[in-house]
C-alpha cells in the first residue's frame, strides 16, 4: 500500500537531504511536499542592488589634462536611436546609451605591467558564469561581477585609482 500523507511528512523532515522524485503519476500531495521541500535543498536567491556604493579610498581632483593624453573610454549598452533638433531647426540622429554600473576594476602601471592602462567593467552578470580568477579580479576591486570588462590603454596623467564609479 502507500505511506500515509503525515507518516511520509515526517520522514522527510527526518531526512531533509531525502531527494524526492517527481514523477508524472504522483499523488496531488507528493508534489505539493516536493514544493514544500525545493527551499530546503537550493539557497534563497541573493538580492541584487541596482546601484553600486564604491568607497573610494583617494579623492579624485580634477585637472587638465596634458597634450597629446590618453583618456579612458566607458562601456554602455545602446538603447537606441532618437532625433534632436537644433535651434535652426536642423534634425539630428543620436544614439542614446544606458552606462550601468561601471567601475574601474584595476589599473595596468609601467613599473608592474610595462605598459599604462585602466580596465573598466560594467554591468551585472551573475557569480557562477565567471571562472574563479575572474571572481578574484572583482573581489579585489570590491564589487559585483561585471557582463562586461575592457581596458583602455592610457598615459599617465589619466590614470583612475581602482574603484572609481
Amino acid at each position: 500500500e502507500g505511506i500515509a500523507p503525515p507518516l511520509f511528512f515526517m520522514l522527510c523532515r527526518a531526512l531533509p537531504r531525502l531527494a524526492i522524485r517527481q514523477g508524472r503519476h504522483d499523488p496531488k500531495w507528493v508534489k505539493r511536499l516536493n514544493v514544500l521541500l525545493e527551499f530546503q535543498r537550493r539557497p534563497p536567491v541573493p538580492e541584487i542592488p541596482q546601484t553600486e556604493e564604491v568607497q573610494l579610498k583617494q579623492p579624485i581632483e580634477p585637472h587638465k589634462p596634458l597634450l597629446k593624453s590618453r583618456r579612458s573610454g566607458v562601456l554602455a549598452y545602446k538603447m537606441g536611436c532618437m532625433s534632436l533638433w537644433d535651434e535652426w531647426g536642423e534634425r539630428h540622429m543620436v544614439t542614446v546609451c544606458k552606462m550601468d554600473r561601471c567601475v574601474v576594476l584595476e589599473t595596468r602601471t609601467l613599473q608592474k605591467h610595462g605598459y599604462e592602462a585602466v580596465q573598466v567593467g560594467m554591468g551585472y552578470r551573475g557569480p557562477h558564469r565567471h571562472s574563479h580568477p575572474q571572481l578574484a579580479r572583482f573581489v579585489k576591486a570590491g564589487v559585483a561581477p561585471k557582463h562586461h570588462v575592457a581596458e583602455f590603454r592610457v598615459t599617465s596623467d589619466c590614470l583612475l585609482p581602482e574603484g572609481h564609479v
